[in-house]
């Protein structure tokens, strides 16, 4: 019995030294078939059973200017006007219609009717900028019928009435609570508006439905008015014509503006002259108006201006700006080669964008960015990558390292396995109808610290 038990035991411990070898064999195969930097196509022994390679492949980028960016029915709308030396100056403006905050309103007889005041109280999130510097706005009256169901773009032509119906020049604050109909609230802008303005509602005696007061006034249209003359006939400023803004470089913010908030409305204060009542009625800004935002920017003489016309000052530079500004497409031209050596698995896809440091302040750095694939037609592609968590596919900015990263490894899989075409890619500032913010990366001709793809693969016999 102790002989049997003894063979079993023995013959056991033999099987499990063989395995350690078979392991420790394979270890070894995976651990020195690594190689950190190499040509586009690696290396590697045709004889091997598996093989894990790395590498950093080509990276090719160039800017481009963005034509337009649907602005309608976002979160917030931007207001303001800002310029960084760098990008220009930026200007931001919205329009928007305003609801009657009930299904019918009666103010009574229009000849026994005073408007004593009317404000417009608008909600602001934050800023971006020099949130120091004043900035000076304008209230125009919107002269042309806005629909909710459209898709209106930051091209978009508005027309409205030449002369404006308020004016206000502030400084942003984000601290100090303010009093609205006697009660504090959270900081806000408030803008007077012209009583004639008032008057023309009042005169109507009252509104039976939101189409109603809409065929009275269809809208207002804020826009920045610092250093600048009214045009003779209306239009967005984006096509205002020979517009100069008198804005020294550094100085200038964007607001965030939250139309749909409680805040942000339009109230009226007005008196019945026979009885010597005051009352007020509030009229609201619902996520049921037709709103939108309206960008330009002016780039006349500045190194965005000369990156796009292929001469730039500094080679090294990429610049990225949202507001339908400027984007970065990246071409990666040589994973096509890959697809020679048979079929690839990508264990890890990660391309790196270093920013270009000491070229932030006072005009901070975006949250997150956004890489989308180009399609044959030109137009963005949602990757796959995209599709995952957040804490896969990246875009963050990495503090550490100095730089944003994805994680663009199932859509590299792909692309070398002749899955998907290889038309680049779009980068851009994450939320960029919504958002104010730049940045400038290091390009791949950076010898600082450029742009690259790091790659870990293996080849699959």
């Amino acid at each position: 019995m102790s002989n049997v038990l003894f063979s079993f035991l023995y013959q056991l411990q033999r099987k499990v030294f063989l395995l350690s070898v078979v392991v420790f064999a394979l270890c070894f195969i995976f651990l020195f078939s690594c190689k950190k930097k190499g040509i586009l196509t690696p290396g590697f022994d045709k004889n091997d059973l598996l093989g894990i390679f790395s590498d950093t492949s080509t990276v090719i980028t160039s800017q481009r200017l963005i034509d337009s960016l649907a602005t309608s029915k976002t979160t917030w709308n931007l207001l303001g006007i800002m310029n960084d030396g760098v990008f220009g100056i930026t200007t931001a403006g919205f329009a928007t219609q305003v609801h009657l905050s009930s299904s019918s309103v009666s103010f009574g007889n229009p000849q026994e009717l005073k408007c004593d005041s009317v404000l417009l109280s608008l909600e602001t999130d934050a800023g971006y900028g020099n949130v120091l510097s004043p900035i000076s706005v304008s209230v125009f009256e919107v002269s042309e019928n806005l629909n909710f169901e459209n898709t209106y773009y930051n091209t978009t032509k508005i027309n409205y009435y030449n002369n404006p119906i308020g004016s206000k020049s502030f400084r942003l604050n984000f601290t100090d609570s303010i009093l609205l109909d006697g009660s504090k609230t959270a900081p806000h802008i408030q803008i007077k508006l012209n009583r004639s303005f008032g008057d023309k509602i009042l005169q109507q005696g009252g509104f039976s439905s939101n189409d109603d007061f809409l065929s009275i006034v269809k809208g207002i249209y804020v826009v920045p008015t610092n250093n600048f003359s009214v045009p003779s006939s209306g239009n967005t400023y984006k096509m205002f014509p020979g517009y100069q803004w008198a804005l020294a470089p550094g100085s200038g913010s964007v607001s965030y503006i939250d139309l749909i908030s409680s805040v942000s409305r339009i109230t009226i204060y007005y008196t019945n002259t026979n009885t010597g009542v005051s009352t007020k009625y509030q009229f609201n800004i619902t996520n049921q108006c037709a709103r939108f935002t309206t960008f330009q920017h002016q780039y006349t003489a500045t190194p965005v201006e000369n990156a796009l016309s292929g001469n730039p000052a500094d080679t090294t530079l990429l610049y990225l700006q949202s507001m339908a500004g400027v984007s970065v497409k990246i071409e990666i031209p040589y994973l096509s080669a890959y697809q020679t050596e048979g079929k690839i698995a990508i264990n890890k896809a990660e391309l790196i964008l270093p920013v270009q440091q000491g070229t932030t302040a006072p005009f901070g750095l975006p949250d997150k960015l956004v890489l989308v694939a180009v399609d044959s037609a030109g137009q963005d592609l949602f990757i796959k990558d995209y599709f995952e968590s957040e804490s896969h596919y990246g875009g963050k900015y990495d503090a550490t390292r100095g730089a944003y990263v994805f994680n663009i490894t199932r859509h590299i899989h792909q692309v070398v396995n002749g899955e998907k075409e290889n038309y680049g890619f779009y980068l851009y500032v994450s939320g960029r109808a919504v958002n104010a913010s730049r940045l400038m990366l290091q390009n791949e001709k950076s010898l600082e610290s450029p742009i690259k793809l790091n790659l870990i693969y293996t080849k699959i016999i």
